[in-house]
């Protein structure tokens, strides 16, 4: 089977994906694209990308059109939360034509979470799949959104996209450091604003997320919360072959309860000690880890797992079925 790279630009970073189907080259750069910023009912400010972190991009597809290349990959781009809310959106399209040649596709928050489930769904390296209910539900906690798929091994049945993530969290109420007891609560009670949005806009939702028998799969910032859990410092999870060894790890509410309790009273001097944490995550990973805890203890989730793949990989898993270059 034939190469084909994704693309994907988010919030926090542009991401690489080479595959012939077995085999997976990844790549990460961070790019800080999104400054958005939060009010206190949780409504988005919208701001332009900045023009270093458009530059930052270049730099970057610049770099994963040399690997395309070796690969004789053909390319796909598609970007998230940090586009669809940019007002300077077209630079990031003048950006990717200029280095990969390809039109950019902007995703809307329904697209993104159903490639999130799909680029998880097919994956037995997570275990058998759904879990005994049958259900299989992704939570993808990303810099500037964070995205829940529902649905069965068959495929995604529902999709609804909660639009904070860790970065803009971070940015938007977190300016002591640490973080004052009061911008916390702050930032959990948004959330919990937002967990009640899904309980009425998917009714039965919460209700699943409860079932044992739910197979319930963390991506992106859950990979960050579990590495600090585990005390795994790993360069960087998606600069390699294949899935990280993070890959398959059990999170539970109260390690991720753990993590968040011990980061969120660390000056920031002090986080970037932490056996696990990245230095590139240690701004927002608080943000991300507050995003994170709110949902399982809101949504009385015990236990999520850990998954490295993601909306990359559905793109893959779409665009291979479909049988479209």
């Amino acid at each position: 089977m034939s190469w084909v790279a994704v693309v994907d630009l988010g919030s926090l970073s542009a991401q690489l994906l080479v595959t012939d189907g077995e085999r997976r080259v990844r790549r990460s750069v961070d790019t800080y694209m999104d400054a958005s910023t939060l009010s206190l009912d949780g409504a988005v400010e919208q701001r332009a990308i900045p023009a270093e972190a458009l530059d930052r991009v270049g730099d970057a597809l610049k770099g994963f059109r040399a690997i395309a290349d070796d690969h004789g990959a053909a390319i796909r781009a598609v970007a998230t939360a940090a586009a669809r809310r940019a007002p300077n959106r077209d630079d990031l399209r003048h950006v990717v034509d200029r280095q990969l040649g390809v039109e950019l596709t902007i995703i809307d928050e329904e697209t993104e979470a159903r490639l999130a489930f799909a680029g998880v769904g097919g994956d037995r390296s997570l275990g058998d799949g759904p879990g005994s209910s049958g259900s299989l539900v992704t939570i993808d906690v990303g810099g500037g959104s964070t995205d829940f798929g529902i649905g069965t091994a068959t495929g995604l049945e529902r999709a609804w996209s909660m639009p904070l993530g860790g970065s803009l969290v971070t940015r938007s109420y977190f300016h002591g450091d640490p973080p004052r007891p009061e911008e916390l609560s702050a930032a959990l009670s948004v959330v919990e604003l937002h967990v009640d949005d899904l309980r009425r806009e998917l009714p039965g939702a919460a209700e699943l997320l409860t079932d044992p028998g739910t197979q319930v799969v963390g991506l992106g910032g859950v990979v960050t919360v579990a590495a600090v859990e585990v005390g795994l410092l790993d360069d960087d999870p998606l600069n390699g072959d294949g899935d990280g060894p993070l890959h398959g790890v059990g999170l539970t509410r109260d390690a991720v309860e753990d993590v968040f309790r011990t980061i969120a009273t660390e000056a920031r001097a002090d986080r970037l000690h932490n056996p696990g944490l990245p230095a590139a995550r240690v701004d927002d990973v608080v943000g991300g880890c507050a995003v994170l805890v709110e949902i399982m203890r809101q949504l009385d989730v015990e236990t999520i797992t850990v998954s490295q793949r993601g909306l990359a990989d559905g793109v893959v898993v779409e665009w291979l079925w479909s049988g479209q270059r």
